[in-house]
């Protein structure tokens, strides 16, 4: 095997497992019964299909907390998810983290999420 390829396999697992580990983070920070007391997250908006259907996110206090809420709101709408990409967007003014991902069926989906509440609040 090319030792670039064997590489490139190595990375894409290594950051798979990065990406799977922060999902978990998220669930364990995030946790419905502690949210309201560290962090007044709300959901808000559609089922994150499109812009126009984007899951709102408010109250988070850092992108950082942010992502956790992206990542928490995964794990309960979709279990066992696997995260392939995420790409952060501007449209009509407002910033989106656009989130690819393959559901535990092996559907392809990305899930729109509004972040323009917590955007650019530091880390």
């Amino acid at each position: 095997m090319n030792k670039h390829i064997f590489m490139t396999i190595i990375l894409a697992a290594t950051l798979n497992s990065a990406k799977t580990a922060y999902a978990q983070e998220a669930v364990q920070q995030l946790q419905p019964s502690q949210q309201q007391d560290k962090h007044p997250i709300t959901y808000g908006g559609g089922d994150g299909s499109s812009y126009d259907k984007a899951v709102i996110i408010k109250g988070a206090p850092s992108d950082y907390i942010g992502d956790l809420a992206e990542y928490h709101w995964l794990a309960f709408t979709y279990p066992g998810y696997r995260l392939k990409r995420q790409s952060l967007y501007f449209n009509h003014g407002k910033a989106y983290d656009l989130l690819d991902l393959k559901t535990q069926d092996n559907q392809s989906k990305t899930v729109y999420f509004d972040i323009s509440d917590f955007y650019t609040k530091g880390q």
